[in-house]
């Protein structure tokens, strides 16, 4: 992993954790999308150029879109049986 040491900080940048098409599930609680599934589409890369805090844009089936943290998300099986519908509050 590549590092860059500025002032005795080190920043290690990394790969996004996701790639464009990967099957997401919203993790987080506080999310009206909490445990919807989706799918990622676009990293958008943060003003620091840290990818610790870029944010991920994910496309769900009825076509809607929304911006999560990397914490928010986490990898969907694929063979889950929770289809991805769209949740009421």
């Amino acid at each position: 992993m590549p590092a860059v040491v500025v002032s005795n900080i080190v920043v290690v940048y990394r790969m996004p954790r996701f790639k464009p098409g990967d099957n997401v599930r919203v993790v987080s609680s506080g999310s009206r999308f909490f445990k919807v599934h989706g799918v990622f589409d676009q990293v958008i890369p943060n003003t620091r150029n840290l990818t610790q805090l870029d944010s991920y844009t994910v496309r769900f089936s009825w076509g809607e879109k929304s911006t999560f943290w990397d914490a928010e998300l986490e990898f969907a099986d694929s063979q889950s049986n929770v289809p991805p519908t769209r949740r009421q509050n």
